[in-house]
């Protein structure tokens, strides 16, 4: 779950907050019915962020997050719109 988190992060600092920009970063965990809900949402800048180059969208940290998430046994989500951006996991508790 680190590394899922530490991927998020630092696409949120660099798409969502680039030169200095400020803003927040909510990350949540909440258990329900023996299922694990990971959330992370920043108010960053969203779909008005600079788009990657078309390389990096699909780049070894997507891959890894993926792989991750996976190993798990979970589903990952992930959202930009013009509010900012929001990964969704949710896997079973063990």
């Amino acid at each position: 779950m680190g590394i899922i988190l530490s991927e998020f992060v630092a696409n949120t600092a660099k798409y969502g907050y680039p030169d200095g920009a400020t803003g927040t970063v909510s990350i949540s965990l909440v258990a329900e019915d023996g299922m694990l809900k990971l959330n992370a949402i920043d108010n960053g800048l969203g779909t008005a962020a600079p788009t990657p180059e078309p390389t990096r969208v699909s780049g070894i940290g997507s891959n890894i997050v993926a792989a991750a998430a996976s190993n798990l046994g979970g589903t990952l989500t992930n959202a930009i719109t013009e509010k900012g951006a929001q990964l969704t996991m949710l896997f079973e508790a063990r």
